[in-house]
């Protein structure tokens, strides 16, 4: 599942951030339910989806010129 908003108005951010500008930030949380992973492999998902939403973005919005 997956869950995006326009904009967070409040919450936990980074530092002392608590929110995010609407129209500025990819406010996106994805839920999976992998296999029973070990203690040790509770991690590997990570990777493996930024990579999978890297992908994403550069299929359907394009590189971004700086």
């Amino acid at each position: 599942m997956a869950i995006f908003a326009h904009e967070q108005l409040s919450g936990k951010g980074h530092g002392a951030r608590v929110g995010a500008q609407k129209g500025c930030n990819i406010i996106l949380s994805i839920l999976i339910k992998p296999q029973p992973l070990l203690l040790t492999q509770q991690f590997m998902p990570a990777p493996v989806m930024a990579v999978a939403i890297y992908d994403f973005f550069i299929k359907y919005a394009g590189l971004i010129q700086e």
